[in-house]
C-alpha cells in the first residue's frame, strides 16, 4: 500500500475532485469534499518504479500531474528522469523533465555551471545568452531537504 496526502489546490477554484494515476493510468477517483489523501492498494511495488500522481479537477480543468507527483517501489530514485530539450533556437533551449518527487527543488546545471535551481513542483528551465555552434550540457539533479528540517517518517528510497 502507499499512503499520500497533498495540499488542495487554491480556495478560489471550485474543487471538483481529484484523480491519482499511476505511471499515466487512472487508478482512483476521489469526489470533491474529500480529505487531500488517498491509500492506493494494489500495486505491485516491486515490479520496478511506479510514478503516480495526483491531478485536481476544478473549474478551471485539470492540474498538470507533474506538479504532484512521485516515484515509488522498487529501485525508486527523488532524482529527474527523461530530461529533454524543447524550443531550441540559436542562443536559447528550454529543458524539461520528469520529477522523481514534485515535493524537491532541482538543481539545474549547464556545463558544469550552476544555474538558478527549480523550484518544487517546477520540472523545466529556460537557458538563454546561449552562442550559437556551441556545444552545451545541461543536468539537472534533485536536492534533498536539509537534514534537520526533514519531517518524521522521511527516509530515502535506499533506506527502505
Amino acid at each position: 500500500s502507499v499512503v499520500l496526502a497533498w495540499e488542495p489546490p487554491p480556495e478560489r477554484l471550485e474543487l471538483r475532485g481529484y484523480h491519482i494515476c499511476v505511471n499515466g493510468e487512472l487508478h482512483q477517483a476521489l469526489g470533491p469534499g474529500v480529505p487531500p489523501k488517498a491509500v492506493l492498494e494494489n500495486l505491485d511495488l516491486r515490479a520496478g518504479p511506479l510514478h503516480v500522481s495526483v491531478q485536481a479537477l476544478t473549474s478551471q480543468g485539470s492540474s498538470d500531474p507533474l506538479r504532484c507527483c512521485l516515484v515509488v517501489g522498487t529501485q525508486a530514485r527523488v532524482g529527474p528522469s527523461q530530461l529533454r530539450v524543447h524550443r531550441l533556437t540559436a542562443t536559447s533551449a528550454e529543458i524539461t523533465w520528469v520529477p522523481g518527487n514534485s515535493n524537491l527543488a532541482h538543481a539545474v546545471y549547464l556545463n558544469g555551471e550552476e544555474c538558478p535551481p527549480a523550484r518544487p513542483s517546477t520540472y523545466w528551465a529556460t537557458f538563454c545568452h546561449l552562442r550559437p555552434g556551441t556545444l552545451y550540457q545541461a543536468r539537472v539533479e534533485a536536492q534533498l531537504p536539509p537534514r534537520e528540517s526533514r519531517g518524521p517518517g522521511w527516509e530515502r528510497p535506499e533506506q527502505r
